[in-house]
């Protein structure tokens, strides 16, 4: 009798929204807004989309561009959730579902390791401390998740990357959906995306607008496109 075993590791990485100057912006992106506990989110809305595992479900189409991805999970995370890898993971697989079947992206984790911002008061200084001792390792962009540890008053909201066109970011949780369209966001930003006024995820702010979320403006989704193969 044979035995299969099947291992999976999952990372994630997270970024912050900003207008689309068409300027570079080489200082931390913070995604703010009012501050409300992650329960809030979940009253009376229906999940943006469902987890899609592209490996499995999409075999006749060219070969997508697999993009790895190491998710770092934040003490504050892992205590929120018992089944804390598998939740980071989820909120990946449903940001990429647009990027897989607009752009050809497929976000893949390949590892979760744990991190602790401990006493750190700036979601800056947990950027620059989460890069320097964990990072992306030999993944192409990270996607770190952390609790809802900084609130309004640190600027930094829903989540952050560390400069625009940079890989390195981090979600803050406020519940499964607003987790979704802030990771969406945030690599947008890893791409080179800046904040936009228009029905686009690249628009910052804390509203229930879900219809943002899987939806770029045309200047976007062109800036993105040409962008795909950046990692």
């Amino acid at each position: 009798m044979a035995y299969f075993i099947v291992i999976f590791n999952v990372c994630v990485t997270v970024f912050a929204a900003g207008m689309d100057t068409g300027e570079e912006n080489t200082s931390p992106i913070f995604c703010t807004g009012l501050y409300l506990p992650a329960a809030y989110y979940e009253d009376d809305l229906s999940l943006p989309s469902m987890a899609r595992y592209e490996d499995a479900t999409i075999s006749n189409r060219a070969a997508l561009i697999r993009v790895t991805v190491q998710s770092p999970l934040e003490k504050s995370w892992r205590n929120s959730y018992s089944d804390y890898y598998y939740q980071a993971n989820e909120v990946i697989e449903t940001a990429d579902n647009y990027l897989a079947d607009k752009l050809d992206i497929d976000l893949y984790t390949i590892s979760q390791p744990s991190w602790d911002v401990g006493s750190v008061a700036l979601p800056s200084v947990a950027m620059n401390v989460l890069k320097r001792d964990i990072g992306k390792c030999n993944a192409d962009i990270m996607i770190a998740f952390a609790g809802s540890i900084f609130d309004s008053s640190t600027s930094a909201g829903f989540g952050m990357t560390s400069a625009l066109n940079e890989p390195y970011c981090i979600v803050f949780d406020h519940g499964y959906n607003q987790n979704c369209k802030s990771a969406q966001h945030e690599v947008g930003h890893a791409y080179g995306l800046d904040h936009c006024y228009n029905t686009c995820v690249m628009k910052q702010g804390w509203d229930r607008e879900w219809n943002l979320f899987g939806h770029l403006c045309t200047t976007h989704y062109n800036k993105w496109s040409s962008a795909k193969n950046k990692y």
